[in-house]
């Protein structure tokens, strides 16, 4: 398959016209661009050809190419949470009421990380007309220039201080993200309500879904030898019940802080020329801008140690007769050899993340499986398949460790 197939699939090609209303008079090219020298890998480094939800277009700008995002759903929830993401980057955080009535500190957070996110050219941001694409315009990274995603940087051969230094340049934005200080108690109302309503949410979308209504219907699942309760069940835990709230205390840090939300290797843009970082699709399809950064944390370890690369890839075994489930990830694959110092050495990895590290180990494994349930079931609306069976069983599973914790279950 040639290249102009690779991009092709990734809608490259316009299928409506408003690019040209709305780019023509600023100087952008009209006609899709075809470019041979855009390596497939930039496509898969920005995330875009596993969300349906959204398309990823190249342009040409005043002789420049850029990158234009697009978000073609109909449904409020999507769509406030894109038009979200659009304000983080773009800088309009004020409009974020929510956020910043809640997270004191956040906007001299923003201020500061500002040179860590993507230039924003333009974007267009409508609540009122779901028949109205949103999108936002950045700039294009070049591979030419340096540019390169965290996973391509460290799947080539690199030096122990090359391969430090990355680690280094990676910990300042997440570092000052997570800096925050200790917070009015109404934050962590708010994260814990968020919470809440995503796992209702998610429910309560499952419950008619032809793929996983099967084993939403059963009374346990045992998965991988663990006895589990599956999401709607679960949802009357630790959403209605009066044991729920102990639960959310627990698993909620003292410190809400603002967290990337989506934080793996391909999300990473590193210069290895001028040493710079840019963190692209900040934030996550649930819109979860601020809470526990141990969200962070798990979701860039899934990255390092190949976990998310293997389910999105495909590379998993699974076996399921009646209620039982098994399924196996097959990581660290020819195609995918992450470098061995971040598993050999971990104090390597943690040192990113040295504020939640040393501040709050508070029910440090409980939240960890909350976080990896959060990770799985966010994408279920949007999956088909085995894609989506294995992630349902990953969310049921780590959620029950969660409860399985304080004797919930």
């Amino acid at each position: 398959m040639n290249k102009k197939h690779k991009l092709s699939r990734c809608s490259i090609i316009d299928p409506d016209d408003f690019w040209r209303k709305n780019y023509i008079s600023n100087g952008f090219s009209t006609k899709p661009l075809i470019c041979k020298n855009i390596p497939s890998f930039r496509i898969k480094s920005l995330h875009f050809a596993g969300n349906p939800l959204e398309t990823l277009r190249f342009r040409r700008l005043l002789g420049k190419t850029v990158i234009l995002k697009s978000h073609k759903s109909k449904d409020d929830f999507f769509r406030n949470a894109f038009i979200n993401q659009i304000q983080l980057l773009s800088g309009t955080h004020n409009s974020l009421c929510n956020f910043t009535n809640v997270l004191k500190g956040f906007p001299y957070g923003i201020s500061k990380l500002k040179k860590y996110f993507p230039t924003i050219i333009s974007y267009r941001i409508d609540r009122s007309d779901p028949t109205k694409a949103l999108y936002y315009c950045m700039p294009y990274y070049s591979r030419k220039d340096g540019w390169l995603n965290g996973k391509e940087f460290l799947e080539t051969k690199k030096s122990k201080d090359e391969i430090t230094e990355f680690i280094e340049k990676i910990s300042y934005p997440i570092n000052i993200m997570h800096s925050q200080t200790n917070l009015e108690p109404q934050s962590r109302d708010y994260y814990i309500s968020r919470m809440k309503n995503f796992f209702n949410v998610i429910s309560v979308r499952l419950q008619n879904d032809p793929d996983l209504k099967l084993y939403e219907n059963k009374t346990s699942l045992i998965i991988n030898k663990l006895l589990c309760r599956p999401l709607k069940s679960l949802n009357t835990s630790i959403c209605v019940s009066i044991k729920s709230d102990s639960f959310w205390e627990s698993v909620t840090p003292k410190q809400i802080s603002l967290i990337d939300g989506d934080l793996f290797l391909e999300n990473i843009l590193y210069n290895h020329h001028t040493k710079s970082i840019k963190l692209i699709d900040v934030g996550h399809i649930w819109s979860l801008f601020c809470g526990d950064p141990i969200f962070d944390r798990e979701k860039l370890w899934g990255s390092i140690t190949d976990e998310l690369g293997s389910i999105r890839e495909g590379r998993f075994e699974l076996n399921i007769k009646s209620n039982k489930i098994n399924y196996i990830l097959h990581q660290y694959s020819s195609k995918c050899k992450i470098n061995k110092l971040y598993i050999d050495t971990p104090q390597n990895f943690n040192c990113i993340f040295k504020n939640f590290m040393t501040k709050d180990n508070t029910n440090i494994d409980a939240r960890r499986y909350l976080a990896r349930s959060f990770y799985a079931a966010s994408v279920l609306p949007i999956l088909k398949g085995k894609n989506k069976l294995i992630r349902y069983f990953i969310a049921v599973e780590n959620l029950n460790l969660a409860l399985k914790e304080f004797n919930l279950l």
